[in-house]
């Protein structure tokens, strides 16, 4: 059963109230999908006419490179949008692979029908929507921006300076384990698990699991 209350939270749904999403979802021709941890949701070269937004759990969306090689694009978890721009495309053919990180409820809305004008309160979800692709645009200018850095250091003191700030504090939560941040670093796991642990030992940083410390010169508390 649908948690209205909690989906209110969700950027696409903000303004909505749970009575007016309730409405929304009867109107306008929505289904939800279950998957296990490990599920393909959507594969790189498959034609997507949908918008799915991750109601439980947590995915990543992913690329391969011809040797096999897995970078992770994005990351994405509880109220995420994904599709969107693909359904708004004639081409409509997805560049990435969207994978569950841990069990995944999806609920999907078919992108004609709310064009279409026939689903209740449209217009304000797909104002929603506009919002969301701004910050995926801003997103995919981190990766590249964080990519761009010369040195595997450079690139590790980019990612987490910029979580730092998302987070607003010097104690912070990264989404991934290590061999995602690699995947999303584009390094090799040895590399970054070296390097990690020089930064450490320099005392730059402090972490445990995926909680990290970036040290500046008014951070000076330690990790238990």
């Amino acid at each position: 059963m649908l948690n209205y209350g909690k989906m209110t939270s969700y950027p696409i749904f903000k303004g909505f109230s749970a009575k007016d999403i309730e409405c929304f979802v009867a109107a306008s021709s929505v289904r939800v999908s279950a998957f296990g941890r490990g599920d393909i949701l959507l594969r790189e070269g498959d034609e997507c006419r949908k918008m799915g937004i991750i109601i439980e759990g947590s995915c990543t969306g992913e690329t391969f490179s011809e040797s096999g090689r897995r970078e992770i694009t994005a990351y994405l978890g509880e109220g995420s949008v994904f599709g969107d721009v693909l359904a708004m495309s004639e081409r409509g053919i997805s560049p990435v692979t969207v994978t569950a990180l841990t069990e995944v409820s999806v609920m999907y809305i078919p992108f004609e029908k709310l064009l279409s004008g026939q689903c209740l309160n449209s217009a304000a979800l797909l104002k929603n929507l506009a919002a969301i692709i701004s910050d995926k645009y801003f997103g995919l200018l981190f990766r590249v921006n964080c990519l761009s850095k010369p040195t595997l250091r450079e690139k590790i003191l980019f990612y987490l300076h910029e979580m730092r700030l998302e987070y607003g504090a010097a104690t912070f939560s990264i989404p991934f384990d290590r061999s995602a941040l690699a995947d999303f670093l584009s390094a090799d796991r040895s590399a970054l698990s070296r390097e990690l642990s020089r930064l450490k030992k320099e005392g730059v940083i402090d972490y445990y699991k995926n909680t990290f410390i970036l040290r500046d010169n008014k951070t000076k508390n330690k990790l238990l």
